[in-house]
């Protein structure tokens, strides 16, 4: 990942140090098993345990010659071992007996970081709910004004589906998090089922129930494909910020910062460039995932198609994905609201978005549907067209006059126009969340 997209966690958790030292813990944890059945006397692994070092230069040195980044480290590693010692580091295994293990650990705690702070988020948009629950604006469908509902409704939308990538990650975090120790094809050759266990086990991990050479990639493309929904839906609620800030609507807009600049040229100007950055990013994670749905094919038991897409996309994907996350938090935790530019909105249509409630109302005095849905929308045109209110035009025309004859049918009318009216079950709603 480039140094602009990194996270400090993420780094962390994918920098090639740590690869290293995770392979050295596995094969460590095998030699400590082996003792446990008499395989190897406890001070030889003692032994090797304290001479093993990790040497990124000499690695990187022996790589250039054998092509082989695992037969690298085990010979620079073997270095540093007394000579009745290096035999025994990686006897019995095959690469990816060293390689899977750590790979799955990644995966899983680069969920457990993503978790975390898309928990921070999901707390943030759910207070920010409750602060505007009666935040009252309009609806939008197909970009037209459509009925009156309220930010903190909108809000709560966007915790919901966030909610639901939650659940994804840890479902996905679930199918990656298991290990193989069963050799070369999967059928373990000198080393055993009960070592596979231990190892396992001492890592966090569950052995997988087969394998072949290599854990099946459909477990990472659940990971990733978890990971590019989430990305979506950080799009969506990015896709709102830049539409509601627009400067005809000016209604919600992401914090712009103190000696921010919007633009070379125009110096007016207040960009959305982070909620842009983020629909930009969910883009990359598409492509990811799709990288990693076509690594689950592979050749038998074993060929290297997909490593080399593994290496860029598992740490690109969670470097984006927790950046993502953690400027979504910036933005909804410092996003400017504007009640009253809401409002005026709501009103901008000289109340055309009460056109459904009124043809209803026609509809249950008996005015025959056709009728009824024609002389409802040419008022609602003729309003746009000459500036009048929906209300007058409708309450002029000759089929509302002729069936709009008593004091109750008028109060009826009247409530038509009333934005909270169909708003009814907001609190329900609100009740679903504990809220």
């Amino acid at each position: 990942m480039i140094e602009r997209y990194e996270t400090t966690k993420m780094r962390l958790l994918w920098r090639e140090e740590l690869k290293f030292e995770l392979w050295l813990k596995t094969e460590l944890a095998v030699l400590w098993a082996r003792t446990k059945r008499g395989e190897l006397p406890v001070e030889q692994v003692e032994r090797i345990a304290h001479d093993a070092k990790i040497d990124l230069v000499r690695i990187t040195e022996i790589e250039g010659i054998t092509h082989h980044d695992l037969l690298a480290f085990i010979e620079a590693v073997r270095e540093h071992l007394e000579a009745q010692d290096r035999g025994e580091l990686h006897r019995k295994m095959t690469s990816y007996d060293t390689e899977e293990i750590p790979t799955s650990i990644r995966i899983r705690d680069s969920i457990d970081v993503l978790v975390a702070t898309l928990d921070e988020l999901s707390a943030a948009i759910l207070k920010a709910a409750d602060a505007h629950r009666r935040t009252l604006m309009i609806g939008r469908t197909h970009g037209q004004h459509a009925e009156p509902i309220t930010f903190g409704l909108k809000l709560l939308g966007w915790y919901d589906i966030l909610s639901r990538d939650r659940n994804r990650l840890l479902a996905a975090q679930q199918v990656a998090a298991v290990g193989k120790l069963a050799g070369a094809v999967g059928v373990y050759g000198e080393l055993t089922p009960e070592i596979e266990a231990e190892v396992c086990a001492a890592m966090g991990l569950t052995p997988a129930r087969h394998v072949t050479q290599v854990l099946h990639r459909d477990r990472i493309a659940q990971v990733l494909t978890s990971l590019a929904i989430l990305g979506g839906n950080i799009e969506h609620i990015a896709s709102e910020f830049r539409i509601l800030g627009q400067t005809e609507l000016c209604e919600v807009r992401e914090p712009f910062g103190k000696g921010q600049k919007g633009s070379s040229r125009m110096p007016h100007k207040k960009n959305t460039i982070v909620t842009e950055r983020l629909c930009g990013m969910s883009r990359l994670l598409r492509a990811y995932s799709g990288a990693a749905l076509e690594d689950i094919a592979t050749w038998s038991e074993r060929d290297i198609a997909q490593s080399s897409v593994e290496r860029v996309i598992l740490p690109d994907s969670f470097h984006l994905t927790h950046y993502m996350l953690t400027k979504l938090l910036w933005v909804v935790s410092g996003m400017e609201v504007f009640p009253e530019r809401m409002r005026r909105n709501l009103e901008s249509t000289q109340g055309c978005i009460y056109s459904g409630r009124v043809k209803d109302l026609l509809l249950a005095w008996g005015m025959e549907p056709e009728k009824t849905y024609g002389l409802v929308q040419q008022c609602a045109f003729n309003a746009a067209e000459t500036g009048e209110t929906f209300h007058d035009l409708i309450s002029r025309s000759l089929g509302f006059t002729v069936l709009c004859t008593t004091d109750k049918r008028r109060q009826e009318f009247e409530q038509c126009f009333d934005p909270w009216h169909d708003l009814q079950y907001l609190d329900v709603i609100f009740a679903r969340f504990g809220l």
